[in-house]
């Protein structure tokens, strides 16, 4: 089973991931994965973050993971957007609560204010 674990930054998908990770699921962070193999095609400056080419990522994950792994849990923002997965999880956060996380990580109020 594939699942695309996706939210805003701060909802909680790395600490569900880990926790499946657990349950013999692999995890793949993919704004890792993306700088990794080199499918980062730029920076936004505006809203602080990588550009990540979909694609090339969507290609990479079936041609060399999709196929090995039964258990996958995809941890990342750009998740929902692969295709061939089996399930969708969407995590959500009270806003005042997700504020608070994301001052703790020490990012923009601007950055914060776009989430």
């Amino acid at each position: 089973m594939i699942i695309a674990l996706t939210g805003t930054p701060g909802t909680g998908k790395t600490t569900v991931a880990t926790l499946l990770k657990k349950k013999s699921y692999a995890v793949v962070e993919l704004n890792r994965l993306a700088k990794e193999k080199g499918f980062v095609d730029g920076y936004d400056e505006e809203r602080e973050c990588s550009i990540i080419d979909v694609e090339k990522l969507q290609v990479y994950l079936k041609e060399n993971l999709f196929k090995k792994n039964e258990k996958i849990i995809l941890d990342g923002l750009l998740s929902h957007l692969v295709k061939n997965v089996d399930l969708v999880i969407i995590l959500r956060c009270h806003p005042g609560e997700l504020k608070k996380r994301l001052e703790t990580k020490g990012w923009s109020e601007r950055k914060i204010s776009e989430n």
